[in-house]
């Protein structure tokens, strides 16, 4: 190669980067230094937790869901204890956070999901009550009540129906308005992991209801026979923890070894399907027991929770990039 030549490689081998040059004279190619920079930055994220903008208020045991790139927060407990109305939304492209009606009624321990553009948020401690938000018209409207209360449970939804997953696991249909109660998992887990991939639904960890112990169990739903299936148990405890999917896995961060046990760690743990198999990731900054987990833009969101078990509510989000 001739002294005024330059060769520019960028090697990428088992996660690490690697540069090799000859000397050359400066690049004509008009944002090839961009394309570089970009390559290089989106190695070195994967695997890592930032930090965005807070909650305005601290908060734990809430529903939480995303759409058209924001990021719903509704109800969960306060810094007092009880439960809150509260809806703030999160602008991922400002990443600011803005206030929306109030819910109906005071809600902690409940699941929120988005359906045809709604947000629907279910159950709660003592609770039946459904209230639909819809963003359009800023306001909210009660659906049926749920069959019976489903606190520390989580929503997800499949084929246009809405799954409230808790100690029993009941299917609501937005066409008529009615409840089905379904099989009950095994260990009937609440306070778990719960995510859909594949059209099935992933229950991971908690308490189990019977008991009231911590679990390590996993189970897997299917709508189409109605029953559970066993997986692989997870690596440790983790109840309360932070869920959502991302690239057909099931993401679990933080929790703790019982329901009003203070967290052990900021523990991220990834399950797939395919292999039966959970691995450990890089571990949050804050370790947290009750926040809400969500997926937006191929990131794994981490928001509030408590860090002392039964203690007050953070503001805190956490970011995660695979």
């Amino acid at each position: 190669m001739s002294s005024n030549k330059r060769l520019l490689c960028l090697c990428v081998t088992g996660g690490l980067l690697a540069a090799c040059s000859e000397p050359t004279s400066p690049p004509t190619v008009t944002g090839q230094h961009d394309a570089v920079a970009d390559a290089v930055a989106s190695v070195v994220a994967r695997n890592t937790w930032a930090t965005v903008a807070p909650m305005p208020k601290g908060r734990a045991f809430m529903g939480a869901s995303a759409n058209n790139g924001l990021i719903y927060v509704a109800g969960g407990l306060g810094n007092g204890g009880g439960g809150t109305t509260s809806l703030q939304v999160y602008n991922l492209s400002t990443d600011t956070w803005s206030a929306r009606k109030n819910l109906p009624q005071p809600k902690g321990f409940s699941g929120a999901a988005f359906l045809n553009g709604k947000l629907y948020v279910t159950g709660g401690y003592s609770d039946k009550a459904l209230f639909v938000y819809n963003p359009a018209t800023n306001s909210w409207i009660r659906k049926a009540d749920m069959p019976e209360p489903v606190a520390y449970g989580a929503e997800v939804v499949i084929n246009g129906k809405l799954y409230m997953c808790g100690a029993r696991l009941f299917r609501y249909d937005p066409g008529t308005n009615k409840w089905t109660q379904l099989a009950s998992s095994p260990n009937r887990a609440a306070e778990a992991a719960v995510g859909v991939i594949g059209g099935r639904i992933y229950v991971a960890g908690g308490e189990e209801d019977r008991t009231s112990f911590p679990t390590k169990d996993v189970y897997m739903y299917d709508p189409a026979t109605n029953r559970w299936q066993a997986r692989a148990p997870m690596p440790d405890y983790q109840v309360f923890p932070a869920s959502a999917v991302i690239d057909k896995k099931l993401y679990v961060a933080g929790g703790s070894s019982c329901g009003e046990c203070a967290p052990t760690a900021g523990t991220l743990r990834v399950y797939d399907p395919v292999t039966d198999t959970w691995t450990t990731k890089a571990s949050m900054a804050l370790a947290r027991q009750g926040p809400a987990g969500v997926t937006a833009q191929r990131k794994f969101y981490v928001i509030g929770g408590t860090a002392t078990g039964v203690g007050p509510g953070v503001s805190r989000v956490e970011v995660y990039t695979p």
